[in-house]
């Protein structure tokens, strides 16, 4: 499940960050069902002018990575030049840094799309979210 990546532009393949981040977790870690969060763009510009970003990632195993999407002149393209994305994966986080997400709205949200238990008081938390909202 694809998270909500925040940025919308498109690469000069007509790829939006989301798609190029579901193309490489799935092809490069194998990452189909997830949910992502705290998306933050990093303010350099690629080649393709996607703004290079970092984002945590949410698995149903109910663990959390954050991966950067960086740029490697060198792997092949889909026009078959060089030049195309790479996702680094940072170091997955320890349940201390998880468990301290229990009041995040983010992460709460993201657990909800991953049909992930959350508690009453998490339910709370996002249902006062959406009453500030609305």
């Amino acid at each position: 499940m694809p998270g909500n990546l925040l940025f919308k532009s498109k690469d000069r393949w007509e790829k939006s960050e989301s798609d190029i981040l579901r193309e490489l977790l799935k092809r490069d870690f194998g990452v189909v069902n997830y949910a992502t969060f705290y998306e933050t763009g990093e303010g350099r510009r690629l080649p393709t002018g996607i703004e290079d970003f970092s984002v945590a990632v949410l698995t149903t195993d109910e663990s959390v990575k954050t991966y950067n999407i960086e740029w490697d002149s060198n792997k092949e393209n889909p026009d078959g030049g060089k030049g195309y994305y790479f996702l680094r994966m940072e170091d997955p986080w320890s349940k201390d840094e998880v468990d301290s997400l229990e009041q995040s709205v983010e992460y709460i949200s993201a657990r909800q799309k991953l049909g992930l238990s959350i508690t009453p008081e998490q339910q709370k938390i996002l249902d006062e979210r959406k009453s500030e909202v609305s």
